[in-house]
């Protein structure tokens, strides 16, 4: 099986650039190449706390959805494994699955 923390480190690059690229696109280049997990998601997280709620998921949202067209394109191993690196991240943004249930 592929590596999940691929995907995990893939859906924090695509996150945080959604998430600078309104105020700041060089920002958000850089950070789509960034390769350290503790700049992306402090990053992640300052944002999170400046932004609505609903514009945080929304966000959220469609980069899990990136990240699942992508692994789709590449085959049935790296879909497994974005499943799994997709469930890193959704833990590391908040989400827990008694939340989805309410």
């Amino acid at each position: 099986m592929g590596c999940p923390y691929v995907y995990y480190k893939l859906a924090l690059q695509y996150f945080a650039h959604a998430l600078a690229r309104r105020e700041n696109v060089k920002l958000a280049k850089e950070l789509a190449e960034e390769s350290s997990d503790d700049r992306l998601e402090a990053f992640i997280l300052e944002k999170k706390m400046m932004m609505s709620e609903k514009d945080f998921y929304y966000t959220a949202g469609k980069t899990t959805q990136c990240v699942l067209e992508e692994a789709y394109q590449e085959g049935c191993d790296p879909l497994n494994a974005s499943i799994g690196g997709l469930n890193m991240f959704e833990d590391f943004i908040g989400l827990e699955e008694e939340d989805i249930h309410k």
